[in-house]
Parts: C-alpha cells; structure tokens; sequence
C-alpha cells in the first residue's frame, strides 16, 4: 500500500486483534511537507494524522475506506517530527451496518496523547 504523500511515514510495528489496532509508526522529518508546514518548526497537519489513521485501518483491515463522518476530533498536543518522529497510533473499531466501521483512535508519544479521532468509514466494493 503507497502511504500517505509519499513516505511521509512508515508502519514499525502493527498488533491486531478484533476490535483493537495498535501501531508504531516513524515520520520522516525531512519530508517536503515540512517545508510549508512548517519551515523553522515543522508541524504534522492534522488532515495527515486523519489520513495515517485511515490508512492503518485500511491497511490492516485489508479494505478500502471512505470517511462519512467525524463524530469528535481533538489536537490536543503539536506533533513536531524533528522531536517526537516515533508514534504509537491507538484504534478500536467496530464493525456497524455490515458497510460501515466505527473507529475511536488516538495518537501520541509516550503518555502524551496528541490527536483523538472518533467516527465513521464506508467499506467500499
């Protein structure tokens, strides 16, 4: 699977069981998002960690995902990639509907949680 804008990070560690998805991820702190986002203290934007956290889902799911609602979305911590590039990405799902996944999700670093995530993915045919 092609990550997100071209090896913007990559997959260390993924443990799966039902219900429950927790993943290692590294950023690449050179990567040219960072070059608007910013240049002198580069920011993780937060439609990347929306983007990540599909794409783990996605990934470990072996499905295709479209987003069709977000119930709750915090950016509780600035993620800057030249401090903090190892990232612990935390998901429970759910299947809803037969179509549908329900995810609760958080990313953080140690016991600094930076982005939580509550909502809904179509599977798409």
């Amino acid at each position: 699977m092609n990550h997100l804008l071209r090896n913007f990070y990559k997959i260390e560690k993924i443990d799966s069981q039902e219900g429950t998805i927790q993943a290692s991820i590294i950023l690449d702190p050179t990567h040219e998002i960072y070059q608007g986002h910013f240049p002198e203290t580069p920011v993780v934007p937060g439609v990347c960690q929306m983007q990540l956290t599909k794409e783990i889902v996605a990934e470990t799911l072996s499905k295709e995902l479209k987003i069709i609602s977000a119930q709750n979305m915090k950016f509780m911590a600035v993620i800057n990639p030249t401090v903090n590039n190892v990232l612990d990405v935390r998901i429970n799902y759910q299947y809803e509907n037969g179509d549908q996944i329900k995810i609760d999700s958080s990313i953080g670093h140690g016991t600094v949680t930076c982005f939580k995530f509550s909502g809904r993915y179509q599977v798409s045919v």
